[in-house]
């Protein structure tokens, strides 16, 4: 929580700044921090995370040891045993709250309506993972924390479910909608919601959300090549659906099929008819046999080093080898349906 700094906390925050810049102690100066301290003071403009302002406020071993070096030798007051217990309750001092999570900076959390406790930071890997994870998220917080604090040391504590969370890697860039392809994926989801509009919901028609995916994805091949990426996830594009159209489609995964997209006005029995339905047309087998094989053949024409189209020579040579998704559609429409065909032939 973001909170509007006070002339307190400023004159707070300015004394604290000369104390870590005056430390002989490197890791207590905070050099990168200080630096980003502005020099004046903007009421209803500066402000602080709590937990940072705590953190960076917590000087009282820096100021021990600070008086430790300027106090002379010969000082009653300052005799080796009181360095010895100055510098061991030093040492002892925890930085980081003990019953609040760094990440979610919460004490209490339920996951699953089970109280998900704090787990203190014991080994490397973990403080190495949410220092990595919070460097990716650029996350200024948390990588400030624990490149300046042994999180280890500083016995730092935080939610199993929240390191969990936190650390875990989703899409690469490339599957990521870079800026400068941002209108050629808006062109593509509105041209798919047109589609769904005209076909899904009007027309009550059902289908696979790969099958979306593929007229996505052709959309751009044909009309922003520039924008193009085959591995662009299906999820992506449901998760646009979903929120274009709400409670007005209805997903439906039959066991461990691909899952399928219908108007929520069509019932689930309805549904699944149609989908067999059209599963079963001829015409529909052979649009999609044309969506999936067409954009796997501008791809390889894209790619090949061979002129395109290749002659029966090319075909015939070792160096190219015709691509296996339309190498399976020729085995099954001249070797298997043929054989079928042949059968059905012979038995009437």
């Amino acid at each position: 929580q973001f909170t509007l700094l006070k002339q307190e906390n400023w004159e707070r925050i300015q004394n604290v700044l000369n104390i870590r810049r005056q430390t002989t102690n490197y890791a207590e100066k905070l050099t990168d921090i200080c630096a980003l301290i502005p020099t004046q003071y903007t009421p209803n403009v500066h402000g602080y995370h709590r937990v940072c302002y705590q953190l960076f406020t917590n000087v009282k071993s820096t100021r021990k040891r600070s008086s430790a070096v300027h106090t002379t030798s010969d000082e009653p007051s300052c005799s080796d045993a009181k360095r010895r217990k100055a510098d061991s309750s030093s040492s002892s001092c925890t930085l980081f709250p003990q019953n609040q999570c760094i990440i979610c900076q919460r004490e209490s959390k339920y996951v699953k309506r089970k109280k998900d406790k704090l787990i203190k930071c014991v080994t490397e890997t973990a403080k190495a993972s949410i220092l990595e994870a919070a460097q990716r998220k650029g996350d200024a917080r948390l990588t400030g924390l624990l490149q300046n604090f042994c999180l280890i040391a500083k016995e730092g504590h935080y939610h199993a479910s929240c390191r969990r969370e936190y650390t875990k890697k989703y899409d690469t860039p490339l599957d990521t909608e870079l800026p400068e392809n941002l209108t050629a994926h808006k062109k593509a989801t509105q041209w798919i919601k047109d589609y769904i509009e005209e076909t899904i919901i009007a027309q009550s028609q059902v289908e696979r959300v790969t099958m979306l995916r593929e007229r996505y994805l052709n959309y751009l091949q044909s009309n922003y090549p520039e924008a193009y990426n085959p591995d662009y996830k299906t999820h992506k594009l449901k998760a646009k659906i979903q929120k274009e159209f709400g409670d007005r489609i209805k997903f439906w995964q039959p066991g461990f099929r691909g899952e399928l997209v219908y108007s929520a006005v069509l019932p689930k029995g309805s549904a699944v008819e149609t989908a067999f339905e059209m599963a079963a047309s001829d015409q529909k087998r052979l649009e999609e046999a044309e969506i999936l094989l067409r954009r796997h053949i501008i791809d390889a024409s894209k790619n090949s080093e061979l002129p395109w189209p290749p002659t029966a020579e090319d075909l015939q040579s070792e160096t190219v080898k015709p691509l296996n998704i339309l190498l399976s559609f020729l085995d099954h429409l001249l070797t298997k349906n043929t054989q079928k065909n042949s059968e059905t032939t012979t038995t009437h």
